[in-house]
């Protein structure tokens, strides 16, 4: 993730961590999302530049960005990170979510991933470009992965892809 909200990346065109993914539009009026998924089957769910959401190969909650804090899984708890300027450089606060933020962010991300399966089921969506190593067909993947994901979000041990 870039450290600046104008030096972020164009996911569909640089993202190449992330050799399987797909752009889409789910509405005019909203941010574009990027579904994607790592050579190991992690995938990660970027709501416009101001939300994702990363996985491990368990389908475990790993990383998110979310209102304008880095979060990180460590030992299933979650861990908020903020960047702050002290004197000639930047430094990350952090700090353990008190449980109620927890459970808002995993409400939110239960949110985005039913919006998501419903709009991919219902074809409510216009697709704005697709990069894939081999021709996977990737909307077929993530309706595959956002329907397993169906329920309650469980946080990783640490925010490491496996």
């Amino acid at each position: 993730m870039a450290r600046e909200s104008s030096d972020r990346e164009d996911l569909l065109r640089d993202a190449v961590g992330i050799p399987h993914r797909i752009e889409f539009r789910i509405a005019p009026d909203e941010p574009s999302i990027v579904i994607g998924f790592r050579t190991n089957g992690a995938a990660s769910i970027y709501w416009g530049q101001d939300q994702h959401f990363q996985f491990n190969t368990a389908g475990q909650l790993r990383r998110a960005f979310w209102q304008e804090q880095l979060v990180k899984a460590d030992r299933g708890k979650l861990i908020t990170m903020r960047r702050e300027q002290q004197a000639e450089q930047t430094v990350l606060i952090s700090r353990q979510m008190e449980p109620h933020e927890t459970t808002h962010l995993l409400e939110r991300i239960c949110v985005v991933i039913r919006r998501l399966t419903a709009a991919i089921a219902n074809r409510e969506l216009e697709i704005v470009g697709v990069v894939s190593e081999g021709n996977r067909d990737v909307l077929s993947d993530a309706d595959e992965w956002l329907k397993k994901m169906a329920g309650a979000i469980a946080i990783a041990n640490r925010p490491n892809v496996t």
